[in-house]
């Protein structure tokens, strides 16, 4: 879900057109380590991303008046004096994709379809949720949903409250400091004109309406506030899921706490790649050139990171089926992942826990008995001690094409697996079509 931070008095700016308010980033101010990243716009605007499972955590620290001396918007005759180049914003764009590196090739351009957002108030400072839907991106796939939860909190030392000069009152229902807007969507063309962020708290868009939607929410300093040098503070916390956006809030609450805080969970998320991850190989230092080498070290340590980056658990978030511990699910595999002797000497729980996604995953979509290559086969055999996923995937060979396979008895779990199970598979003549019901 795509949030931006904005500054200033927002003249000049179309809420609807980035390329009016993008900034630059300073790479001299910009770092990432495991389980955080941050970097400074030339606005000076910092941003600082933490993370769990479902949820991620951005600080956003905005410089006060005695700060931003270097930047400012363009001047405009309507701009109200209650503005000020020292009011922060945050956008929330449900149209913000990944389009084609050109307008004449969309072959793989993500395309935003539909959306939904509300706005409520909240204890420490505005929420949304909602959901909103796209299409195609790298597999070409179909039409699927992302539901997401988002707050923010405010400190009180921030010295920052909710400005209303920004958002156009419609009725009586609103949230103080946020508005919705809509504008004529076109993934290559933005609007000329630009939106007006209105009060509504429940705004849609429709399949065939081809209208983008958003929320902004805006902070001015109080008069009344206290000096704040450092900067002033907003913190976001939002969740996401491919289920409900009742789940992706619901992550909020169980992943990160009001108790919990940002270095907490930064801490955390190290811990976790410490213990799973990168502890699993230790360099020995033998008086060797090469294990004295730390540029050595450090591109192997990375590789690691990246080896573990995918495939993605999806475990609880499948909308076709249920999936759970005892059937998890793992996607954005890639056959080198599987086979890699390496990953399986290095993390063979993770890996035999992906055979059993993928045995499992065939029992619910279509399969062509080609897309199990004989190398699959082999690995399963000699990394994986579970023989009766290896059965399972030879009788999956054994179907002929045209035929469909149908799952029966299961009896593999993601941990503590016992092998007196056995996965009787059976090959029913369907008429089915290559790739039908496939997982993009």
């Amino acid at each position: 879900m795509s949030q931006t931070p904005l500054l200033g008095n927002l003249a000049g700016v179309n809420l609807g057109d980035n390329q009016t308010y993008w900034q630059n980033r300073s790479l001299e101010r910009e770092s990432a380590s495991v389980g955080y990243f941050t970097t400074t716009l030339v606005n000076d605007v910092k941003i600082e991303i933490a993370a769990s499972n479902h949820t991620s955590l951005v600080r956003y620290t905005y410089p006060t008046q005695s700060q931003n001396q270097s930047f400012s918007l363009p001047s405009a005759a309507d701009i109200s004096q209650a503005q000020t180049e020292n009011d922060a914003h945050i956008l929330v764009d449900l149209t913000h994709v990944l389009p084609a590196y050109q307008p004449q090739t969309q072959t793989y351009s993500q395309n935003y379809i539909q959306g939904e957002i509300h706005i409520r108030p909240g204890p420490s400072g505005p929420s949304y949720y909602g959901k909103a839907s796209y299409a195609g991106g790298w597999p070409n796939i179909g039409l699927y949903d992302i539901h997401f939860c988002g707050n923010f909190t405010v400190p009180a030392e921030a010295g920052l409250i909710p400005s209303n000069e920004y958002v156009r009152a419609v009725g009586t229902n609103r949230v103080d400091g946020a508005g919705t807007l809509f504008w004529q969507y076109n993934l290559f063309e933005p609007p000329t004109e630009a939106p007006e962020v209105r009060s509504y708290v429940d705004a849609y868009t429709q399949i065939g309406n081809k209208m983008g939607l958003g929320a902004l929410f805006s902070w001015t300093p109080s008069p009344t506030g206290p000096n704040n040098d450092l900067g002033a503070v907003i913190e976001s916390k939002v969740g996401v899921s491919h289920i409900s956006a009742e789940q992706a809030c619901s992550y909020i609450a169980e992943e990160m706490p009001e108790s919990i805080s940002f270095d907490d969970i930064v801490e955390q998320a190290r811990s976790e790649w410490e213990s799973k991850v990168l502890s699993t190989v230790e360099v020995v230092d033998d008086g060797s050139p090469e294990a004295q080498n730390d540029t050595l070290k450090r591109m192997l340590y990375t590789a690691l990171y990246h080896s573990a980056v995918l495939p993605t658990d999806k475990t609880g978030e499948i909308p076709l089926w249920t999936s759970n511990d005892s059937f998890p699910y793992f996607d954005d595999h890639y056959v080198s992942q599987l086979m890699s002797s390496f990953l399986g000497a290095a993390r063979a729980c993770r890996k035999c826990t992906n055979t059993s996604v993928i045995t499992d995953l065939v029992g619910h979509i279509s399969v062509s008995p080609s897309d199990v290559p004989p190398s699959v086969h082999r690995h399963l055999q000699s990394h994986c001690q579970r023989a009766d996923q290896y059965i399972f995937l030879r009788r999956l060979a054994a179907c002929r094409p045209g035929r469909k396979l149908e799952r029966s008895s299961p009896g593999r779990h993601a941990r503590g697996y016992s092998p007196r199970g056995r996965v009787r598979q059976e090959c029913a003549v369907t008429d089915w079509r290559r790739g039908a019901g496939r997982i993009g």
